[in-house]
């Protein structure tokens, strides 16, 4: 839970939460981003200045776990996404006068909590180990690459 609290997301920021299933990580974002709106009387937000784009691969993680985390927040600073983090597109605003499209919009905090082989917990959970195996881990690693070189 340390990236978070070391991004600081200010509530002006556009923020990218690229791997944000179970949605954690995206829950703190988000209070960075509404750190100094005002609240409703049933705990809404009033005014949003900044967004959080949170994407994940999984659309059954989307859907059950981080959406039913957020869902009770009611935050116009939140957009959810399903698809894969190293495909995001280039974000581009046209120009108001003509259909001429701008430079990238860039994020002002990306977080990349790329997927593990879990294998840091073994200790807590030996059965890793039945299912680890190197053509895996290499694999993975090649993921973490790809999602990496796509926030950067």
């Amino acid at each position: 839970m340390l990236p978070p609290l070391l991004l600081a997301p200010q509530p002006n920021h556009l923020v990218l939460d690229m791997c944000a299933a179970p949605g954690s990580k995206t829950m703190q974002l988000l209070d960075g981003i509404h750190a100094l709106d005002d609240w409703d009387v049933q705990g809404h937000p009033r005014v949003a200045t900044g967004l959080l784009v949170a994407m994940d691969v999984s659309a059954q993680k989307m859907t059950s776990v981080v959406a039913g985390r957020l869902r009770k927040i009611h935050s116009p600073a939140l957009a959810l996404a399903v698809g894969n983090s190293k495909n995001f597109p280039f974000l581009r605003q046209r120009s108001q006068s003509s259909d001429e499209l701008k430079e990238p919009i860039l994020f002002d905090r990306i977080l990349c909590d790329v997927p593990c082989t879990g294998d840091g917990t073994i200790r807590k959970n030996p059965t890793i180990w039945s299912s680890w195996t190197i053509d895996y881990a290499l694999q993975l690693h090649s993921t973490q690459l790809r999602l990496l070189r796509r926030g950067l």
